[in-house]
């Protein structure tokens, strides 16, 4: 049989489009099965980006919130502060000029299962200092129930070594409180 010019020609051809489908089909599925991978990574890269975008927030919240976290600790008294917070009890005293003494020291439970700690406090001086200490004593930061207050008259002002440096009365008052923000560790 004799191939003529055309069948040639056509058979050629043919050939050469049935190579052309066949590459077609394969970049085809070969580019289908990548597409799936890429959407599938482009998924797993938007939530990655979603939570870097979360962590990032919160990281810059907190760094923001860093000072109100910060105050609002030093507003709680720790049992491990219990110490300083004495002192800045006894600063209270100094501050107004008053003689104070810290009678107890409790820490406990208040109804509810809460931590606190009870104290109470013994103040001497003239009536316009133990007011002062009083408001002091109410600004003081923290939160505190009043549980009994007495404010008197000293007894025997004669007998005491500060009344003899001042010619004013000389007043007493007992202040027991109980801490609400303490924190047991």
């Amino acid at each position: 049989m004799k191939l003529t010019k055309t069948t040639a020609l056509l058979t050629f051809a043919t050939a050469c489009t049935v190579v052309s489908i066949a590459t077609y089909a394969y970049f085809f599925v070969s580019m289908k099965s990548k597409t799936e991978e890429t959407i599938s990574l482009t998924a797993q890269s938007g939530q990655f980006s979603v939570q870097h975008a979360r962590y990032t927030a919160v990281v810059n919240s907190l760094q923001l919130s860093k000072s109100d976290i910060e105050k609002l600790s030093s507003y709680y008294i720790r049992e491990s502060g219990i110490v300083l917070f004495t002192k800045k009890l006894e600063a209270l005293g100094t501050q107004a000029g008053v003689k104070l003494s810290i009678e107890s020291l409790d820490p406990g439970l208040v109804p509810g299962g809460g931590a606190a700690l009870g104290f109470r406090l013994d103040a001497e001086g003239k009536f316009e200092n133990t007011q002062k200490f009083l408001i002091l004593l109410q600004n003081f930061p923290g939160k505190f129930e009043w549980r009994s207050l007495q404010l008197k008259r000293a007894a025997d002002a004669s007998d005491s070594s500060t009344a003899k440096a001042t010619s004013a009365p000389l007043w007493r008052v007992e202040v027991s409180l109980v801490a609400l923000n303490f924190l047991k560790e």
